[in-house]
């Protein structure tokens, strides 16, 4: 391919999305709850996984971002208990 037909492609491409905004463009505006609810219900509830991981943890001030890890060590009561 040459640069030319590269160039053609490519404002072929354009019109295209073009067309096809123009004729689903009203529907965007229903993307937006679906968005948000994804938001707030699947990428929220992470930062809870990733402070209870965390050691020495502060929620109010934000320093969970940077305390150290506490790994699968955290665990080791469960492991203890296996004889129940």
């Amino acid at each position: 391919m040459n640069s030319c037909d590269k160039a053609n492609l490519k404002t072929i491409r354009k019109q295209q999305k073009r067309k096809q905004f123009k004729k689903y463009g009203n529907l965007f505006p229903f993307y937006i709850p679906a968005m948000i609810f994804a938001i707030i219900f699947m990428y929220i509830p992470m930062l809870g996984l990733v402070m209870a991981f965390n050691e020495n943890i502060n929620a109010y001030s934000m320093e969970w971002k940077t305390t150290a890890w506490k790994g699968l060590g955290a665990n080791k009561i469960i492991d203890l208990s296996s004889d129940i």
